[in-house]
């Protein structure tokens, strides 16, 4: 897990990250969907996300299929915040998706993302837009921020439109990040990946996945 921190560095929620050993890496050549399901396996359904998250919310990556399958109907809206991968494409049926699990409670988050006219549409059922400054650095934002500051504008939207900054890696960059108007923030400044270690149940993971699914 690692912390995602508000302006006073207080943990607000834990993004879940999926590892299959020792190494506090992503699994080279795993597909994103197996993994979300293995993690859902190992938290969820296991021992539990609010062992692993002190209470808070999850932040989960959701690919494309997913999505489509339906994944975060397997967890309580009340307990994750659905992250909307950033290779997902903005296709009618992940709009439909989207706008659903939006009336049904669900928080959704879109992870890296970089402004494009077709994610217009999605943006009334979005409550966390995820930047990572590796990609979109904080100095090149002003245009966005605009775009930002002019859209709410415009929309009159009732749920506030939160910003979180993501790799944040020095004091400087938590500093303009905040100056900008970004209100959360997740990077190595603040804490590294933190591993925890649990005994697994010897159980088919696709199996007990099918199995919840049509509970």
């Amino acid at each position: 897990r690692q912390a995602i921190v508000n302006k006073k560095t207080h943990a607000v929620g834990y993004e879940l990250l999926f590892r299959d050993g020792e190494s506090n890496s992503f699994p080279v050549g795993m597909d994103p969907h197996a993994a979300t399901g293995k993690l859902i396996n190992q938290t969820h359904l296991n021992f539990g996300l609010k062992e692993i998250t002190d209470g808070k919310r999850a932040f989960i990556n959701f690919s494309e299929k997913c999505l489509l399958e339906d994944y975060p109907y397997l967890m309580s809206p009340k307990d994750i915040i659905v992250e909307v991968l950033e290779s997902v494409t903005p296709s009618d049926a992940v709009f439909n998706k989207i706008r659903n699990l939006f009336h049904d409670g669900y928080i959704i988050a879109l992870d890296d993302f970089v402004y494009s006219s077709e994610w217009t549409r999605f943006l009334p059922f979005v409550k966390i837009i995820k930047v990572d400054i590796t990609q979109t650095p904080l100095d090149s934002l002003g245009p966005f921020m605009r775009y930002l500051k002019d859209y709410k504008a415009k929309t009159n939207r009732k749920n506030k439109l939160y910003l979180l900054a993501e790799r944040i890696e020095t004091n400087a960059e938590f500093l303009l990040a905040k100056k900008l108007g970004f209100d959360y923030f997740q990077g190595y400044f603040f804490c590294r990946p933190e591993m925890r270690k649990y005994k697994d149940v010897e159980i088919s993971q696709c199996t007990l996945l099918s199995l919840y699914q049509e509970l």
